[in-house]
């Protein structure tokens, strides 16, 4: 039986959850193993636990076996844990989608969460962190959320929340602490159903790439670098490559980012994130600029970027014309760590 990742998860297979846990943008380790929780696709029921398994620092995951009767779908995983700072427990809320367990994607590798790695989710930071911070977290105020068929859930118009700051939610103009969660995908869902009349706003900040998106371009970056001459070493993943690669790497992966959000700009729906039309515009030239640097820096970086010379290292010859010559070399060879 195999383990099928968040987004290919397989009836009558296990599916492996992970979560990383950070404040303001560096990995934390918590003291104590959170809990895990699956929720059904009406995002209230809980349908079935999972014991969380620490993988490496500020990251756990969840392995849950999904039912061979589980309909299709979207579900979620509630993890509850506790920061080392913290006083009270705190939730955060993804999903992951079920697929039969007869579909094609059982025979085929998943493109990007099989790239999530130590370096991968270092990068990805990086990228969001100092790249493309701005795009990354912009704020919505006061948004009316749309009410859906389920009066417990409502929706709002972007997803890919940011867990820090935590959002905020009024009913009928008054700030409402608990008895709510969000699943961070533009999803709020209340543990009591609302009534008709009421108004429910929300303040939260969102990404305009997600997590896949921002993994999907550094990719690119990596294959961007393996591709300058001379490529007769190529590398798969972000870990193995050489550490002089990383900023070469994070630059293409912006300069991607930007082209796909300067296409975006495009439409209707993107535009308005930033303003009316003259913000739009001004906007779209600002990123056009952007992208223009980063892109003459790209260029004369990848002139020189794997022109770096070995480390120099002791080369001793051995001789023999003498008593003891060859216990000699392999002296020389362990004290100067010749070869290396």
């Amino acid at each position: 039986m195999a383990v099928q990742d968040r987004y290919s998860a397989l009836q009558n297979e296990d599916v492996r959850l992970f979560r990383i846990f950070q404040i303001n943008g560096q990995l934390t380790n918590l003291y104590t193993v959170p809990t895990v929780e699956i929720v059904d696709q009406n995002g209230v029921d809980t349908i079935g636990t999972a014991t969380a398994t620490p993988a490496f620092y500020g990251t756990f995951y969840a392995d849950w076996y999904v039912p061979i009767d589980l309909p299709p779908g979207r579900y979620y995983d509630r993890w509850t844990f506790r920061f080392p700072s913290d006083t009270t427990d705190s939730q955060v809320v993804n999903y992951f989608e079920v697929h039969p367990k007869d579909a094609i994607i059982n025979f085929t590798q998943s493109v990007v969460s099989n790239q999530y790695s130590p370096g991968m989710e270092g990068l990805i930071r990086d990228l969001g962190g100092y790249f493309v911070y701005e795009i990354q977290h912009i704020p919505v105020y006061a948004e009316q959320a749309m009410r859906t068929a389920d009066r417990s859930r409502f929706n709002f118009a972007y997803g890919n929340w940011n867990p820090d700051p935590r959002p905020t939610m009024r009913v009928n103009g008054r700030l409402v602490d608990d008895g709510w969660y969000a699943d961070y995908c533009g999803n709020v869902f209340f543990e009591k159903p609302r009534d008709s009349q009421d108004v429910v706003y929300g303040s939260y900040y969102f990404s305009y790439f997600s997590k896949d998106d921002l993994a999907g371009f550094i990719k690119m970056g990596l294959n961007a670098m393996n591709a300058i001459p001379p490529a007769s070493q190529t590398f798969t993943f972000v870990d193995n490559m050489p550490a002089a690669w990383k900023h070469g790497v994070l630059v293409y992966a912006s300069m991607q980012a930007l082209r796909r959000l300067l296409l975006g700009l495009t439409t209707q729906e993107i535009s308005i994130i930033f303003g009316d039309k003259d913000a739009a515009a001004a906007a779209r030239q600002t990123f056009q600029t952007l992208y223009e640097e980063y892109a003459a820096i790209w260029n004369n970086m990848s002139k020189d970027i794997k022109k770096v010379l070995p480390n120099i290292s002791q080369i001793s010859i051995p001789e023999y014309t003498l008593p003891g010559g060859k216990a000699r070399w392999y002296r020389y060879m362990f004290v100067g760590t010749a070869g290396t």
